[in-house]
């Protein structure tokens, strides 16, 4: 039973830091995604290009088809691996709004002890300096707020 709890309690810490990091990968995903975007509309800017004006190549592609092909698989490449940045930004959403609903239904200073360590990052001395608390009972607070979430996790409750 204790084993259980503690393993829980575990996952759940786990879920919350990458709570904690939501906004910064999507910043991430999203500056990965453009970049990817304007390479595909490079390489159909390529493609244009070379299929307009018909001038000779050099190279070891002597066949203007040859370099045609290659601009559309690499646009194709470039357009697929944005689709799925978009779907991992789109989970990575759900996650952030389903233990954001969890967080913000916690009494008000067990919410403001996930916030400070999970979300902002901060110590424990300092999130015990900022609401006048010794360090070990900020820590009996987090673990309350932990085993909460975990459990209704577990029931696959959210907002």
């Amino acid at each position: 039973m204790a084993e259980a709890r503690m393993n829980r309690r575990g996952e759940t810490r786990s879920l919350l830091q990458r709570w904690g990091g939501t906004m910064e990968d999507i910043r991430r995903l999203e500056r990965e995604r453009d970049a990817l975007r304007q390479w595909a509309e490079d390489a159909r800017c390529t493609l244009r290009g070379r299929s307009l004006d018909g001038l000779p190549r050099g190279g070891r592609a002597h066949d203007l088809g040859d370099v045609v092909e290659a601009a559309i698989q690499r646009s194709k490449m470039y357009a697929e691996q944005s689709l799925r940045i978009d779907g991992e930004i789109a989970e990575r959403l759900r996650l952030r709004n389903e233990v954001e609903g969890l967080v913000r239904r916690l009494p008000p200073v067990q919410e403001r002890v996930i916030v400070l360590r999970y979300a902002d990052r901060h110590p424990w001395r300092s999130i015990a300096l900022r609401l006048n608390y010794d360090e070990g009972h900020v820590r009996r607070i987090e673990t309350q707020a932990v085993d909460w979430i975990g459990a209704r996790m577990e029931k696959g409750e959210s907002a």
